[in-house]
């Protein structure tokens, strides 16, 4: 009998790139990521020459989206 290991999971980062927050889905286009940012529904600050992203900031958008969804 064969045992699975499992892999040690990863800590969730604090903050995203541009990215790797258009890689969670929580945004259709760079555009729609720039324009949240830009009416402040996300947060973000930048770190020498990148944008970083507050992982929060994404799910309290999505979270707040689903509420004017449903």
């Amino acid at each position: 009998m064969h045992t699975k290991l499992k892999s040690p999971s990863r800590p969730r980062r604090i903050a995203l790139t541009v990215e790797e927050a258009l890689e969670t889905g929580a945004f259709n286009s760079r555009t729609h990521l720039y324009n949240a940012l830009k009416d402040g529904e996300v947060k973000s600050w930048r770190a020498g020459k990148r944008r970083k992203i507050l992982a929060d900031s994404i799910d309290a958008y999505v979270a707040r989206k689903l509420r004017e969804a449903a």
